[in-house]
């Protein structure tokens, strides 16, 4: 497999689990939880990482779409977004996994899909957790102008400047990937 693209992301499903693992219990009630990722191999690590990780009480994994839990015992609330597309999930936790060193505009893959980039964004009616590189998004999105909506990639513009926005606001919260210090 040298040379070819990785399309798993260790520290996302590192950080993925220690996130959902400091969630705070909703007093009580029933939430839905959905882990998303737009591909296979990370949808397959996570399901491995988050095996046996406590989730607080109340927080449940939205099972397999066809009803069955996973056979091995695997966490089943991770989909991949083809197989989530028109379902939804109280609490969503996205790992967008690309992080490369692809020249800006080169290396998002598919998630350049806006219609993939829809349904990652738009499943969630409580809480949307993206976990992905900053870094890499903010290089990637560099070559695209707010107002060139053609360019394949200004859906992302417009996603990191309102997120940009309302982490100013105090609408969204960007945390760092190690949360040992937050408490």
């Amino acid at each position: 497999y040298q040379g070819m693209p990785r399309y798993t992301n260790d520290a996302e499903a590192t950080a993925l689990r220690a996130f959902l693992g400091a969630l705070g219990p909703d007093q009580g009630a029933r939430v839905e939880l959905a882990v998303l990722s737009p591909y296979n191999q990370q949808a397959s690590l996570l399901r491995r990482r988050l095996k046996g990780g406590a989730l607080p009480a109340g927080l449940v994994p939205k099972e397999s779409l066809s009803g069955r839990s996973s056979a091995d015992g695997t966490f089943a609330g991770v989909h991949t977004v083809d197989s989530f597309q028109g379902n939804q999930a109280d609490v969503i936790a996205v790992s967008l996994v690309r992080n490369n060193d692809s020249a800006p505009g080169d290396g998002m893959g598919f998630l350049s899909d806006s219609s993939r980039l829809n349904v990652l964004l738009s499943r969630a009616e409580q809480l949307l957790v993206l976990v992905g590189s900053w870094e890499f998004f903010s290089r990637q999105i560099g070559v695209v102008q707010l107002d060139d909506t053609n360019h394949v990639l200004w859906h992302w513009k417009r996603i990191m400047t309102d997120l940009e926005e309302w982490f100013s606001a105090g609408k969204a919260l960007r945390l760092p990937a190690d949360l040992s210090g937050l408490s």
